[in-house]
């Protein structure tokens, strides 16, 4: 996981800390589970498979805290769908991500 000092939020509790970041899984071999890339913020979890080996997920961890139901194919949700997408593309970028297929 990419990240920053939390020094400053520690010293100072009215410090801004980071609104989303970005989590990474890399495949290793022999577990059946794809690359994985999603974005977390403090209300909602965004994930996409590598080669879209599985659908893409969108969990409102309010009120889904243990991520049970997927809300990527809901049309109320589609703008906050496209808004992670966007903020996981712009987190990707500004971390410099390379998919990586072996350890």
């Amino acid at each position: 996981m990419q990240g920053r000092s939390l020094v400053p939020v520690l010293a100072n509790p009215d410090a801004p800390g980071r609104n989303a970041w970005l989590y990474e899984y890399f495949p290793v071999f022999p577990l059946p589970i794809p690359g994985i890339t999603a974005i977390r913020s403090v209300r909602y979890k965004y994930v996409e498979y590598q080669n879209d080996l599985r659908p893409r997920e969108r969990f409102d961890r309010r009120v889904d805290p243990p991520e049970k139901n997927n809300l990527m194919g809901m049309s109320e949700g589609a703008a906050q769908a496209d808004a992670l997408k966007q903020e996981l593309e712009r987190l990707k970028k500004e971390t410099g991500y390379r998919f990586h297929t072996r350890g």
